[in-house]
C-alpha cells in the first residue's frame, strides 16, 4: 500500500448515520483523533459556528465562533482544531487554533498577508502545511512549525490548489494541482523538488485525503457547459458541442464567428 497504490474513489458506510438533525447548513466534518468525536461548521444567514457532537450522535455543543464570510478548511490534532476562515464573504482567509474542549481561539500565521486557504496538521501534530493565494487563481505550499520558526516555501508553482495532504512519514505531499492541465494528483516532496504523478488520479482529482496506513480518498468532478446560438424564435443550439466545458463566447466583428473557451483537450484553451 502507499500513494502510489490503487486508490479508494470512496468510501461509504454499510449504513449512513446523521449525527445531527439541524436545518442549516452544515460542512467539512472532522473525525478527532481517537473516531469518538466530530467537530464541523453549523452556518446559517446570521451565524456561523464551530460544533463538536459525539460520532454515534446526540446533541451538538457550539464550541467556538466562525467568520461569516465561511469557514474554508478544518483539521484536527491532538486536542487542538485549526481552521482557516473568512471574516467575511470577500475577506482573505485567517488561520486560527481551537481548543477542542474549551473553545478558546487563538491566532496563527499573524505574519501572513496573503490569503491562507487551507491549513493541514503534520502526522505528527508537530507542523503545519498552509496553502496561501496573494491572488485569485494563485497558490503555492508552505510548511511550518506549530509552535514557532519561520515559514518554507514548500512549491513555487503560481497556480491553482484544489486541495493538499501529508504523506504519513511525514515526508511530502499529495497535492490536487492544475500544474499538467486538468487537476490531477501529484506527489511532492517535501522540499518541493520532486512532482511525479499519481497513477490513475487525473481528469479533475480533487480534495485527497490520505489515511494513516497510506490509503487515500479524492473527489472527482464532472462537469459539462456549452456555449449556444440562439435563433430569433429562441431556439437554443450548442456552436460546437463536447463533453466537457464550453464557457465565455465571443462574437466576431463581423459576426461570422465565434471564439470561446473550453477545456475539451484537457486545458483551458481558446477555440473558433
Amino acid at each position: 500500500d502507499g500513494p502510489d497504490a490503487p486508490v479508494d474513489r470512496t468510501a461509504v458506510a454499510p449504513e449512513g448515520v446523521a449525527p445531527t438533525a439541524s436545518p442549516d447548513r452544515e460542512t467539512l466534518p472532522v473525525w478527532s483523533p481517537d473516531g469518538e468525536r466530530i467537530a464541523f461548521v453549523r452556518q446559517s444567514e446570521s451565524s456561523c459556528g464551530i460544533h463538536v457532537v459525539a460520532s454515534s450522535g446526540g446533541a451538538d455543543s457550539r464550541i467556538a465562533d466562525c467568520g461569516q464570510g465561511g469557514v474554508i478548511s478544518i483539521d484536527w490534532s491532538g486536542s487542538s482544531l485549526i481552521l482557516s476562515e473568512r471574516e467575511s464573504p470577500l475577506g482573505p482567509g485567517r488561520a486560527f487554533l481551537v481548543d477542542a474542549n474549551s473553545g478558546e481561539r487563538s491566532k496563527l500565521l499573524e505574519d501572513v498577508r496573503a490569503s491562507i486557504e487551507e491549513v493541514v496538521f503534520s502526522p505528527d501534530g508537530k507542523r503545519l502545511a498552509f496553502s496561501v493565494s496573494p491572488s485569485l487563481g494563485v497558490e503555492d505550499l508552505y510548511i511550518r512549525p506549530l509552535t514557532s520558526g519561520e515559514s518554507t516555501r514548500v512549491t513555487r508553482e503560481n497556480l491553482k490548489i484544489h486541495g493538499f495532504d501529508w504523506l504519513p512519514d511525514g515526508s511530502g505531499f499529495i497535492v490536487s494541482s492544475n500544474r499538467g492541465g486538468e487537476f490531477a494528483l501529484w506527489r511532492v516532496a517535501i522540499d518541493g523538488s520532486e512532482w511525479p504523478l499519481v497513477p490513475g488520479a487525473i481528469g479533475g482529482a480533487d480534495e485527497p485525503r490520505v489515511s494513516a496506513w497510506g490509503r487515500m480518498v479524492y473527489e472527482v468532478w464532472r462537469t459539462e457547459s456549452s456555449v449556444v446560438r440562439a435563433d430569433a424564435a429562441g431556439s437554443l443550439a450548442p456552436v460546437s458541442p463536447s463533453t466537457r466545458r464550453d464557457w465565455d463566447g465571443e462574437l466576431s466583428p463581423d459576426g461570422r464567428k465565434i471564439a470561446f473557451l473550453s477545456d475539451r483537450s484537457g486545458s483551458a484553451e481558446v477555440w473558433v
